[in-house]
């Protein structure tokens, strides 16, 4: 056991320090899928593998040596991990086997030869943290394939857990990500990368931490995490003194209806505290920050029925409500509430189809909906696309681009009434090509052309270029009318103008 001292962690308590290792010892057997095993070893004992295993016909080798990068030290005991894929059509579908090192640090996998190897990790231990190799591709039979590890040391993270009255929460369980707060706020569903248990004081201390971004939170039956902490922990780094808040939480049972009364599923629900997005409040640490409760994001069920397992009591919270068929809808969720009900109006709709000038159907154009109520899609192979649920907008907007073709931007678009059909024809692109010289006539890389007033190509992009090293440019998709162009230097300063039109020769501009 690995014992830190008072003084380095800021902490009356000394705690034992918890292995940042997401499944553990509980962790040595094979994926509880029901899927065959490409191994020709199977134990759930790790420390039965014998190193000098004799293929089989069909079979292949992986081997794996595990060392400390500061000393070159062997590292005995250490449990490594191999994913395979078990469905050839589904890269995420996963089965998994571990084994653990000899006192040489050395540990092997004998597969079955063409079974696809997601990755090799090595588990993260109390000093040292975890390590991974992606590999993405099949075993050759008969063929023995080396991989080294040399581990670096890992952080550690501790802190307390407190309820809502300041006082210590025994046994909590806590939850850390590998990722930002951003990525696991958008997938809140996402697998923890560690899950360990508090001390009955509410202390704890988390070994083993990688470099990079992190996140961390808590969970207690009928009490939900109100202040979790994120940010980045460097190599080695020590952060201490965090603090954790519990709150008393409630279900929230709702429905999603429409003004008819029918139930709608697969309706989109994103639920939070209202003003989670701008609040990130300081900790002792820089890029450190505590963040509030974690918000929900699911979909209704069949019968228009929803769930959220565990809202603030105390707080008041926002759910929005989205459907392709009606129009998005933002209700409140008063501090103690624990039904709702989510009321949709069908919503207004945008058709048509692309084509070009000979009226022939354009397949899958890009296409940007502005205005009030924001959306991308991609036309269908024979032309055509809808955009549903949208609300009453005059001055909405709608650009198209392929390449091959000039963008287009219909604006002001008016969309009322239940449904507004369009044509967009989008017309074959011109390209401009040139060279930026000097006045002694060489060339200038790193020039910066612009086309100007020209909204439908800055949508996509397409209104900007930088030269190359002989001071060569060109830029494709452009409409056939005369365009004005300004060039500019590293500093952004302008330094020239041209103007051109498709059918012209190939342009020279003089920079002053």
């Amino acid at each position: 056991m690995l014992e830190l001292r008072p003084a380095l962690l800021g902490l009356v308590l000394i705690s034992p320090l918890t292995t940042a290792c997401g499944a553990g010892e509980e962790s040595q057997e094979a994926s509880s899928k029901e899927v065959k095993s490409p191994f020709s070893i199977q134990s759930e004992n790790p420390d039965q593998l014998s190193l000098e295993p004799q293929l089989a016909p069909g079979m292949g080798e992986l081997r794996a040596h595990v060392t400390l990068r500061d000393s070159g030290e062997p590292v005995e005991g250490i449990l490594v991990r191999l994913l395979w894929q078990t469905d050839e059509n589904d890269q995420n579908d996963t089965g998994r086997v571990f084994r653990r090192t000899d006192q040489d640090g050395r540990c092997s996998f004998e597969v079955e030869g063409g079974t696809v190897i997601s990755s090799i990790t090595v588990e993260p231990t109390a000093t040292t943290a975890p390590a991974a190799v992606s590999v993405k591709r099949p075993i050759i039979t008969g063929k023995i394939s080396s991989f080294e590890f040399a581990l670096v040391p890992g952080g550690i993270l501790s802190g307390i857990v407190l309820d809502e009255a300041g006082e210590p929460m025994a046994n909590a369980d806590l939850k850390v990500w590998y990722s930002k707060h951003g990525e696991v706020e958008r997938n809140p569903k996402s697998a923890a990368d560690v899950e360990v248990n508090a001390g009955i004081d509410g202390v704890f201390i988390i070994g083993g931490m990688p470099a990079g971004e992190f996140l961390l939170s808590a969970t207690v039956e009928n009490q939900v995490c109100v202040q979790r902490v994120g940010g980045v922990i460097s190599e080695a780094q020590v952060l201490d003194g965090f603090e954790l808040l519990m709150e008393p939480a409630n279900e929230v049972l709702g429905m999603v209806v429409s003004t008819k009364g029918d139930p709608i599923h697969d309706v989109l629900l994103v639920a939070g505290m209202i003003g989670r997005h701008a609040k990130r409040d300081a900790t002792a640490h820089d890029d450190c920050w505590y963040y509030p409760a974690q918000q929900y994001v699911l979909y209704s069920q069949e019968d228009g029925s929803f769930l959220l397992t565990n809202v603030p009591s105390g707080q008041a919270w926002v759910i929005d409500a989205k459907h392709k068929s009606y129009q998005p809808l933002r209700q409140r969720i008063l501090p103690g509430e624990t039904v709702v009900d989510l009321n949709l109006v069908g919503g207004m709709q945008l058709d048509g189809v692309v084509v070009d000038t000979d009226g022939q159907p354009v397949s899958k154009a890009r296409m940007l909906l502005g205005g009030d109520q924001e959306r991308e899609r991609r036309c269908q192979k024979n032309g055509k696309f809808v955009f549903s649920g949208l609300v009453e907008d005059w001055e909405s907007s709608l650009a198209v681009h392929k390449p091959g073709f000039a963008p287009i931007l219909l604006s002001p678009l008016r969309i009322d009434g239940e449904s507004t059909a369009i044509e967009v024809v989008l017309v074959a692109g011109a390209l401009m090509e040139g060279q930026v010289v000097d006045a002694d006539g060489a060339g200038v890389a790193g020039v910066r052309i612009r086309v100007v007033a020209k909204p439908a190509l800055e949508r996509f992009g397409l209104a900007t270029t930088i030269s190359g090293p002989n001071g060569n440019f060109f830029l494709p998709d452009l409409p056939s009318e005369r365009l004005e162009c300004h060039l500019f230097d590293s500093n952004n300063a302008q330094v020239g103008r041209f103007e051109w039109q498709a059918g012209d020769s190939d342009v020279v501009v003089s920079i002053r």
